[in-house]
């Protein structure tokens, strides 16, 4: 039931022809829906092609993306809209 919604969740959203004639190679890290990203590429109609996959998981800290050593050099982080 959860996998259905999540999948419509983008098939509802974005057009079934979205990426049409698009060949997309995937890595498949260790995120929690890596198995379900092929299938909403193919959905929206990509090629799409899993070229590997992270067997253990990998954390990524995505919410501190500069340290504090690279502020305090003078790197500024991208300004967010």
């Amino acid at each position: 039931m959860a996998r259905a919604a999540y999948l419509r969740r983008y098939s509802d959203f974005f057009s079934s022809c979205l990426l049409k004639g698009k060949r997309l190679l995937v890595y498949q890290h260790s995120a929690v829906g890596r198995d379900l990203l092929v299938e909403i590429l193919q959905r929206l109609g990509a090629e799409a092609i899993p070229a590997g996959r992270s067997e253990t998981f990998v954390p990524i800290d995505t919410a501190q993306p500069f340290s504090a050593a690279s502020s305090s050099e003078g790197v500024k982080p991208p300004l967010s809209v």
